[in-house]
């Protein structure tokens, strides 16, 4: 497709969907205006989604592609208002592949409404029956002011399923950024509501799975409402493949994430909505889609799975993208809006990797949000420099006069120190030097005897002169007692955590007792199973997450379970000790053997303390007889895809179940079951989890 004719091939696709079969042809003959080559474009599309709405699946594959669009006109139905008591039919808005929606007042309220039916009656097919009553059922459990409610539902005399919804009087969402020539800022500003009703389904465990511009209408106040939850399905509930047999494709294709254009249903997840978001975000901006959309079925598809997304600065064209920014970053005519960080928000977004993209559409607004108030994107976080250039462009005012100060203080220092530099270069590295940096990499590369050898080396060394160091100014220093000292006590550490790494927790031990590292000769007492000698150790340790962290295992080990709700909350509160935990990937491995990672390297702070803590504390509010508490702590906890979110479900599903709401527990622990066979890998501590909440579930109301 020529790309200067794709936004309007678009809006006239758009348009030719909302119309019956028969009446597409006589349309694009007067929309098209005789531009064949438009009117082939737009019929490739429409022959596409043909083949997509023409499959029927059998009752495991069954899915819903029916599309609600509640604003455009067409003729009346001639259904009778009895079929719908309490309702006047006023007109039919849309018809989709199995069902059709109208416009009615409901007589008591005089309220305008939405009905969806299912068109094939009393004689649809089981499994249409249960999509129609599936996305009933998934869409009244979500109350939320940009998502369409459902709030009855009901069979007309001749047995068609029918709901009742909020009427929209609005447009679609690419069809509102063009019509009132939004900004950037204003387009980023809608496209966030979007995405925060998109994690709010997500919270409530509903998979959106056909997120399109169609699907989310912008009403008349300028508010986004997303709707058409046909194709939904609950997290953890049971999966329908978007792939028949036959190599037919259910769905929109445009806007479908590679997981699904492969037809692997194990692979979707919150994560396939947010691929949709990217697109819709992509299309939003520049008017065109990220790769060919056009064409065979196969080639489509492997598209969608394979060709990387074109960066949507070079796609925009001033025709069909957004074309202003704000008042503050006004742009000369003919210039692209789209700077590097939106770039880098919507290419992270579209990452064919699901792990690399955006983990939760909550993290994807946080970045539009972070980017509309021009702080640091965490999808730049790798990047050193580009916090510092964010830093300083917010504090450019004192940086100019400082910089000013600084150079002309560097000049006189560099003058000064220039001969010693001299003198630094010239001195090779001590014995004691190059041992250590041989032993840190062997730890990093998990060649343990080799780095304990090394450390073994340095214990071995007696020259003073083996451990002279060089320091920046070119001094000499180091061959003191203290120094000989501390590069000793480096060694011995290396050979603790060498040893504790391998799984001698006792020679471990031993060397840390010969530290006198109190908080990990703790940890290692509670690892063997000696609670009360691991408690009275860590009790003279100090504070910090990692010790308070340990005094709550080793409390909820005993028993104690108000003693170690305090110490977790303890430990959150002082998390930020972590942030000065050395940076290497031995260091990594050992927080991650103490639970404390959420995230892959170096994201070994704030956020993996809280979460895996936050799912220890849950724990240890519903042992203590406090379920709502659990329940409270447990939700916050939920909110990232790690291993200590199966714990925190499992919480929920117990403390649901002491409080009498069997529903909302099995629902739980099914999600926790769905997460560890998909994403997680069993262990003891996890799998006693499961079979003590299995067991509550099983007696309502029982104290856990």
């Amino acid at each position: 497709m020529d790309s200067e004719r794709t936004p309007r091939a678009n809006e006239l696709f758009n348009e030719a969907l909302k119309l019956e079969p028969v009446e597409r042809a006589a349309y694009l003959a007067e929309a098209c205006g005789g531009d064949e080559n438009l009117r082939a474009d737009v019929e490739g599309l429409l022959a596409v989604q043909d083949q997509v709405r023409g499959l029927e699946l059998s009752d495991d594959q069954a899915t819903s592609t029916e599309v609600v669009e509640p604003v455009v006109a067409s003729s009346s139905s001639g259904l009778p208002n009895a079929a719908f008591p309490g309702y006047e039919i006023v007109r039919k808005l849309s018809a989709g592949g199995q069902g059709v929606v109208y416009q009615a007042i409901q007589t008591s309220t005089k309220r305008k409404v939405a009905i969806k039916v299912l068109l094939d009656g009393a004689y649809a097919s089981k499994s249409a029956e249960r999509r129609f009553e599936r996305e009933i059922e998934l869409v009244a459990s979500l109350k939320h002011p940009n998502i369409i409610s459902i709030f009855h539902s009901g069979k007309t005399p001749d047995g068609r399923p029918f709901c009742v919804m909020d009427y929209v009087r609005g447009v679609s969402l690419n069809q509102y950024v063009r019509d009132e020539k939004l900004t950037l800022e204003d387009a980023l500003k809608l496209f966030g509501a979007v995405c925060e009703a998109v994690n709010y389904a997500h919270q409530k465990g509903v998979i959106h799975r056909d997120l399109k511009p169609s699907n989310i209408l912008v009403d008349s106040e300028g508010a986004p409402k997303v709707l058409d939850f046909g194709l939904a399905k609950t997290v953890g509930g049971p999966e329908q493949t978007l792939i028949s047999m036959t190599g037919q494709v259910m769905g929109t294709l445009p806007y479908m994430s590679p997981e699904q254009a492969q037809g692997n249903p194990d692979k979707i997840d919150i994560r396939t909505d947010v691929y949709a978001l990217g697109v819709i975000l992509y299309e939003m901006l520049t008017g065109q889609y990220p790769y060919p959309v056009v064409g065979q079925m196969a080639d489509v598809l492997k598209h969608i799975a394979e060709t990387e997304p074109t960066p949507p600065s070079r796609s925009w064209k001033c025709e069909s993208g957004v074309t202003q920014r704000s008042k503050q970053k006004r742009l000369r005519a003919g210039d692209c809006p789209i700077d590097d960080e939106v770039q880098t928000i919507v290419l992270k977004t579209l990452s064919k990797e699901r792990a690399r993209r955006y983990q939760s559409a909550g993290e994807l607004v946080k970045d539009v949000k972070h980017y509309l108030a021009g702080e640091p994107i965490e999808a730049k976080r790798d990047s050193g420099w580009y916090v510092v250039r964010k830093l300083l462009y917010n504090h450019r005012h004192r940086v100019y006069l400082y910089s000013a100060l600084g150079c002309v203080l560097s000049v006189a220092v560099i003058l000064v120190l220039s001969q010693r530099f001299v003198r630094y270069v010239e001195l090779p590295p001590s014995k004691a030097t190059i041992l250590e940096r041989r032993m840190e990499s062997a730890m990093e590369e998990g060649h343990y005897e080799e780095a304990m050898g090394h450390a073994r080396s340095i214990l071995a060394l007696e020259n003073p002169d083996d451990f002279l160091r060089i320091g920046w100014d070119g001094r000499i220093f180091g061959s003191d007692d203290r120094e000989r000292n501390h590069t000793r006590q480096y060694a011995l550490r290396t050979i603790a955590w060498a040893h504790y790494l391998e799984g001698d927790l006792d020679k471990s031990l031993s060397v840390f007792r010969e530290l006198h590292a109190l908080p990990y000769i703790g940890r290692i007492l509670l690892e063997q199973g000696r609670a009360d000698e691991a408690l009275q150790t860590l009790a003279g340790a100090g504070n910090g997450a990692f010790v308070w962290y340990n005094r709550g295992l080793a409390l909820q080990e005993l028993g104690r379970f108000d003693e170690a709700v305090a110490a977790f909350r303890r430990a959150v509160s002082d998390n930020r000790n972590v942030a000065r935990f050395p940076y290497s990937n031995w260091a990594m491995n050992i927080w991650h053997s103490y639970g404390f990672v959420a995230y892959d390297f170096p994201s070994v702070h704030r956020e993996g303390i809280e979460i895996s803590v936050g799912s220890l504390l849950a724990y240890a509010q519903l042992r203590g007889r406090q379920p709502t508490e659990a329940i409270e702590t447990a939700q916050h906890v939920i909110r990232s895809a790690n291993a200590k979110v199966c714990d925190s479900l499992l919480v929920l599903a117990m403390a649901h179940q002491h409080l009498g709401n069997t529903d909302q527990a099995q629902t739980h622990y099914d999600r926790a079951k769905v997460l560890l066979s998909t994403t997680l890998q069993t262990d003891a501590e996890l799998s006693a989890r499961f079979e003590e909440a299995a067991d509550t579930l099983g007696t309502p109301g029982s104290p856990p």
